[in-house]
């Protein structure tokens, strides 16, 4: 009964039928991500119906994963409507080039936007094969129970319900070789924010906690637990405390949205969306 519940999900994200097609998108991120909230399905069937979407508050993470359908079914993108200031959301790199500046300019140019807006987009300047083998590594270690849940209460710490269904820290495992060296490269951008973080924030950066590699949420998956014991919830509440930076890489291995908004957003208006890419 589930399989056949999903199918017909995945026949209305693709607009069709065919078992090639629909075989082809199942495991894609951006699809999975619609399956996994039935209500994306109805901003899908406005899509489809080239019909007026702007009222619909997900329509970029739809987007996504119908053009991710359209083009594996051979469509292409230009079967879609024009979404004129649907779309507009989508935005450039804050930052192209970090890796190669100084760490003083670094340090101003990043840090200036995360003053301006509170983030910072930065384009990676890992390896592809760093990348790929990292993605490899925690796939194995998912499918070896290596990876826990967070409680739920706690995922809008992180990146929500949708971003940290499935989270592992890295303490040093050999089976963690290429995510200890994406560990690394983020660990160097912080050390070089922490420079002057206090000139840039007034805020002074101490110290960061282990790395965490942090697995999207399947429509396979149920929901994560809730918080009961009052010791974890100490913990987290001591965590969100202490901690004022947040930074991660974005490691694919599809391109998946990210939508950042004040913790007390009161509408749309105040969502910022853009595609990363891997």
């Amino acid at each position: 009964m589930l399989n056949v519940f999903v199918n017909s999900l995945l026949q209305r994200v693709a607009g069709s039928t065919d078992a090639g097609v629909l075989e082809a998108i199942r495991e894609d991120a951006s699809v999975q991500e619609v399956l996994s909230r039935p209500s994306s399905i109805r901003t899908v069937e406005d899509i489809h119906g080239n019909t007026t979407i702007e009222k619909q508050p997900n329509v970029t993470e739809v987007l996504l994963a119908v053009n991710k359908a359209n083009e594996t079914a051979g469509r292409g993108a230009t079967n879609l409507p024009d979404f004129g200031q649907a779309t507009s959301s989508f935005s450039a790199y804050d930052v192209e080039d970090w890796a190669e500046l100084p760490w003083y300019a670094k340090d101003w140019r990043i840090g200036r936007r995360l003053v301006e807006k509170g983030f910072c987009i930065l384009k990676g300047s890992l390896s592809s094969d760093i990348r790929h083998e990292a993605v490899k590594e925690a796939m194995e270690l998912r499918k070896t129970g290596g990876f826990k849940r967070l409680p739920y209460e706690v995922l809008a710490g992180f990146f929500g319900e949708m971003g940290s269904a499935w989270t592992r820290e890295l303490h040093g495992d050999p089976m963690e070789q290429a995510l200890q060296q994406v560990e690394k490269h983020i660990v160097q951008l912080g050390t070089d924010l922490a420079h002057c973080s206090v000139a840039f924030s007034g805020l002074r950066l101490h110290g960061h906690m282990a790395g965490t590699v942090h697995i999207s949420r399947t429509f396979e998956d149920t929901q994560n637990p809730a918080l009961t014991d009052p010791e974890v919830a100490n913990y987290y509440l001591s965590l969100f405390m202490r901690k004022k930076l947040k930074l991660f890489c974005f490691l694919g291995p599809s391109p998946a949205m990210l939508a950042i908004c004040p913790l007390l957003a009161e509408d749309e208006s105040q969502v910022y969306r853009t595609q990363l890419q891997p």
